[in-house]
């Protein structure tokens, strides 16, 4: 059997961690190495997974000081020595069989292999994730449509996370984690992306993403927005100049005027200054290449420069919603 790397950053997760680890080490698939990453808790999380490295062999535990989750899946990424990684977050977990059918699926001969997920509520309560797609068939998708799906197509959703896909260690070579406060993933994932030749997509939800209080996706911290702005900037710069429509989709999302909104909303913040200096940044770069850009209507390219370029009509347009 083949080694399958699993990486789980941890922080402040105790009331989770158990029920994430146990679901690993339950796995059918049992050729697994196990990374825990105790990035800095304080709540005890560190002692849980000393535990289960006690308990078995297969799990590998690492304590560092506080860096944030990029640094700590980082740690991981330097060391792993599977033939394919999976990432899980840990106050999440999965279904015994995920991790055997994401492997039986890239030994059918495809460089990614992604599964749904079931959005765990507080309460008990569960939810599917986006049904992106309807019934169980899995879909195979060449990487240039991957690369359009995480960009803003209908699969934007399940492409942009990690924890749901399995990756073959040669996609990764050279590959890791941007150190920003959110949104590491969508940007991990393009480069892979831009690699692969096809990714297949089985929609069965065996992934499960708990949605708690107190995360980045439920409190939206001031923050949260500069990290995505600073997301997007970091992804544009990864598609190559010669892939002008990737490249165009990407302009279309940093030039909407929902992201200016965000950077206003940032005033009287302590990222206020550093989001606007970014996207004046962005425009006086990426401007003229989004004005020139004829896979997007000229319609929306005016009226979206005129929105980022033009104070008064963001502040008309936000006094009329």
């Amino acid at each position: 059997m083949e080694l399958i790397s699993v990486i789980v950053p941890v922080y402040n997760v105790a009331g989770y961690l158990s029920r994430c680890l146990e679901s690993i080490a339950a796995q059918t698939y049992s050729s697994l190495e196990v990374f825990v990453v105790d990035d800095g808790s304080t709540d005890g999380s560190g002692e849980i997974c000393d535990d289960f490295a006690r308990r078995d062999v297969r799990f590998r535990v690492f304590h560092q000081e506080n860096r944030g989750l990029s640094a700590a899946r980082n740690v991981a990424l330097s060391r792993f020595r599977g033939e394919y990684a999976c990432f899980v977050d840990g106050d999440d977990f999965l279904d015994p069989e995920m991790i055997a059918r994401l492997h039986a699926r890239v030994r059918e001969g495809y460089d990614l292999a992604m599964t749904g997920f079931r959005r765990e509520e507080e309460g008990g309560r569960q939810g599917r994730g986006p049904a992106a797609v309807q019934g169980t068939a899995p879909l195979v998708l060449p990487g240039r449509e991957c690369v359009k799906e995480l960009l803003g197509g209908r699969l934007h959703y399940e492409m942009g996370f990690v924890w749901n896909k399995i990756y073959p260690r040669r996609l990764l070579e050279g590959i890791w984690f941007y150190d920003i406060y959110s949104m590491e993933d969508a940007p991990f994932n393009l480069r892979v992306f831009l690699r692969a030749k096809n990714m297949i997509y089985d929609p069965e939800p065996l992934y499960h993403y708990v949605s708690r209080p107190g995360s980045i996706l439920q409190s939206y911290p001031p923050r949260y927005f500069h990290a995505r702005l600073t997301g997007y900037d970091r992804m544009l710069g990864d598609i190559p100049a010669g892939e002008t429509a990737l490249r165009g989709l990407m302009l279309q999302k940093i030039f909407n005027p929902q992201v200016l909104s965000w950077v206003d909303g940032l005033k009287g913040t302590q990222y206020g200054r550093a989001s606007k200096a970014l996207a004046r940044e962005l425009l006086r770069r990426h401007g003229r290449e989004y004005l020139g850009m004829r896979t997007i209507p000229f319609r929306e390219r005016i009226a979206n420069l005129v929105f980022w370029t033009v104070p008064v009509v963001r502040k008309l347009v936000g006094e009329g919603r």
